[in-house]
Formats: C-alpha cells, structure tokens, sequence
C-alpha cells in the first residue's frame, strides 16, 4: 500500500459524505485484499487515530463481505474489531470465527462486552485497555485459555470470583481502575508472572497472592497501602517490585527473602524504618533529602539507587555497606563525599553524575574493582594522579565539568572502552592517552582543542 493509496483511504473512511464513504468502499476492499499485512499495520495506525468514524463506516460492508474480510482476519487467528455493529452479527459467523485466539477490542468506548465473546474459547489474548467497563461479567472465567487480560484505564470498582478460573494466565493488567479489594480467587492464577495493579485504591491485598509464586514483576504503586503483609517474601521470583506512591510506614523482614530483586522502588511512602535484610533498593524521585541512619545496618545491600534526590550529603555509614556492587547517586546535590566511601571495594559500578563535586576523596583509589565511574555533570577541575590505579575501568564519564588537563596517569587506563570527555576546557590531551588501545568510543566534542 503506497502513500497515495493510504491518503485516498484516509480520505474516504474520513468522510463526512456517506455516497462518497459507500463508493470507496471497493477501495478498501481491494487494499485489503492485495496485501494483509500492510493492510493491517496501516489500518491498526487509522484507528488509533480516528476509530470513532470508522465504527460506523465499517457497518456499510454487507454481510458477506464481512465474511470474507473476517476469514482474512481469521487465516492470522486475530481480529482488531473496528465496528460494535459488525461485533454484533458475528452470530451469524459462529464457524469463522471459532478459531480466534487474538481479540483487541482496545479504546472502544465499550461499557459493556458481549456476550458473543464468552463463546471464543480459543481466545488466549482479550485486549480490553482503554474503555469504560465498570464491571466484568462472569462469564469471564470461561474463556480460561487465555495467557494475557488486558483491562487497563477503565472504571473496574471489583472484579468477580471466576476471575480465578483463568489458570493459564501470564500477564494480567488493571491498572488505573477504581479497585479497593481483589478477590481471593486472584490466588489460583498460579502461572501469572506479570501483575499490573498501579493506579488503583487498594488498601489491603488478599492472602492469597502469596501462592503467586511465579510473579516477576508486581506493580502496585499509587495505591493506599499502608502495609504490606508477610507472605510477600513468598515470591521469591520477584524481579521488580513496585510500591512507591503508598502509605508504607515499614516494611515486613520477610521481604529479605527477595533474593532475586533488581528494583525495589519505595519513594513517596512515609517509612519510618527499613529492615536490615534487603539486597537491591531504589529511591528516587526527589523524596530524599538526607540519608536515614538505618542505611548503615543493611550490610547485605548489593544494589542502592539514590538517584534524582535531593541528597547534599552521605552519612559516614555509607561505608559500612560493603557488598554494594552497584551504587547510583546521579542528580542530586552533592558537594563532597565521605572519606569511607574507599570501603567499599566490591563497587563494580558507581554512578555520580549530575551533583555538584569539585573534588573526590582520595579513598576512591581502594576502589579497584570498579568497571563504571561516571563523574558527567559535576564541577571538577582537575583529575587527581590516582585516577590511573583504577584500573579495570572500561567506562569513566567525565563529560560536562571544568578541566583543562588531564594527568598522565590516565593512559594506565588500558581497559578503556568508552572515554567521555565533552564540553570541558581541555586544548591538548597527554601523550599517554595513545596507550588506550581498546578505545572504541572518544568523546572530545566542546572543547577548545
């Protein structure tokens, strides 16, 4: 399908002139024909734009031609439903579409679903997102093939019991809905490892997630918990773990048991103390300005991210957190940092971009096996001579800062991929930086070279 023939299309289906709309429809039926494919990625691109005029406008196929489109639809086992009308006489096609196992009825306007849809049992998709359901029939429950629910931004106030009887599920979405309780039978979706909750008004969850152990990735943030029970240390598959924007005062021991958590997002919750187990935490979103005390006693912490704070200091006890390998502290206020950050010699990566740094504490040197350091965005004016000791870098960021030279020392540096040293006040670079023989990336822009 070329451009001309797109723009005639939209031309048509977005007609004002229904004798005009009836008269391309020969057009469309022969762009649909031609080429399924490109048909269906220009037409899925129409509809997000204009699917309120083509609702009707679809209905002017008669029926048999509605047929012959559908078998196009159904020979991919998908149907992106363009007319509530056309929804409606599928009865009379109970044989083509049988087979259906994709169904995106996404931003409809839909209050309701009908009930044509509870015989498509072969359905392991049911897009849902984007329209105004308020309730979920029971029906629900049997299309129990399907892998992924879709039902998010709708006005969902509760949701019925035979939810539970959808054990195939991987992904189940309701976010931005009106939820305050789920029902206990949510606990039999033993194979859902997405689970998209945020957005709602849920001040308590049911016991029974705790048997969700396959979940990976659990959204609830922008809910009303004000705390979490001890059975989330049961989902031990936990990836990501989402709980900002509640009203967590603490947070239960057993989440220790997390072993697997990359992101543990906490920022705009109330905590008053942090157990001392956890392993990976994030806080972000200016929520912080000083450090609480209790940082210091998670001594099994391997991930801390601390960015886009407004931290203007670190607590001595930062250096008592010496199985971090990761620690990001990008945008924030920092001027200086604590002499013992040098303790912490397990950093693999250390992320300090973005604060206000004219100088760095000698005790960085013991840091010898970090691989990323990332100074972009500070005020330093000099690099110290210890730089070059640090030598399993292969990263060093030191874009955006005020230096006019460089020392020597940079070329023991041999591990360098990737040197960033853009928009400084550097006219000359030191004859040792020849020996950076595995550079494959040299950032010199806005200088005065």
């Amino acid at each position: 399908m070329d451009k001309k023939e797109l723009d005639n299309l939209r031309a048509v289906l977005n007609s004002d002139d229904l004798d005009y709309v009836k008269q391309g429809v020969l057009l469309w039926e022969t762009l649909i024909t031609d080429d399924f494919d490109d048909f269906m990625k220009d037409f899925i691109g129409i509809t997000d734009q204009k699917n309120k005029e083509l609702y009707k406008k679809a209905e002017l196929f008669d029926l048999d031609r509605q047929k012959e489109i559908f078998s196009l639809f159904k020979q991919k086992n998908y149907l992106s439903i363009w007319s509530l009308g056309v929804l409606a006489r599928f009865d009379a096609m109970k044989e083509e579409r049988k087979n259906l196992t994709e169904l995106n009825l996404y931003h409809h306007n839909l209050s309701g679903l009908p009930d044509s849809i509870e015989n498509l049992t072969n359905l392991t998709r049911l897009e849902l997102r984007m329209n105004n359901l308020s309730d979920l029939p029971d029906w629900i429950g049997n299309l129990t093939n399907l892998t992924y629910l879709g039902l998010g931004r709708n006005n969902l106030s509760d949701l019925p019991e035979s939810i539970g009887n959808l054990t195939n599920l991987r992904g189940l979405n309701l976010y931005h809905n009106n939820l305050s309780s789920l029902p206990d039978s949510i606990g039999s979706l033993m194979n859902i490892t997405i689970f998209e909750m945020y957005n709602n008004n849920l001040s308590n969850l049911p016991e029974s997630i705790g048997d969700l152990t396959s979940i990976t990735n659990f959204e609830l943030y922008n809910n009303e918990l004000s705390d979490l029970p001890d059975w989330i240390g049961n989902l031990t598959n936990l990836t990501q773990l989402k709980l900002y924007n509640n009203n967590l005062s603490s947070l239960p021991e057993s989440i220790g048991e997390l072993t697997n958590l990359r992101g543990l997002y906490l920022s705009e919750n109330p905590l008053l103390s942090l157990p001392f187990n956890l392993r990976v935490m994030s806080i972000d979103e200016k929520q912080l300005m000083s450090l609480h005390h209790q940082f210091s006693k998670m001594k099994i912490l391997t991930r801390l991210e601390l960015h886009n704070n407004n931290l203007s200091s670190l607590p001595e006890g930062i250096g008592s957190l010496t199985n971090l390998r990761y620690l990001g502290l990008y945008n924030n206020e920092l001027s200086d940092l604590p002499e013992n950050i040098g303790n912490l010699k397990n950093l693999t990566d250390l992320d300090l971009s973005e604060n206000n740094l004219s100088e760095l504490p000698a005790s960085i040197e013991n840091l010898k096996n970090l691989t990323d350091l990332d100074l972009a965005e500070n005020n330093l004016s000099d690099l110290p001579d210890w730089i070059g000791n640090l030598t399993n870098l292969t990263y060093l960021g030191l874009g955006r800062n005020n230096l006019s030279d460089l020392p020597e020392s940079i070329g023991d540096l041999t591990n360098l991929t990737n040197l960033d040293l853009s928009e400084n006040n550097l006219s000359d670079l030191p004859r040792s930086i020849g020996n950076l023989t595995n550079l494959t990336i040299l950032e010199l822009e806005g200088n005065i070279f």
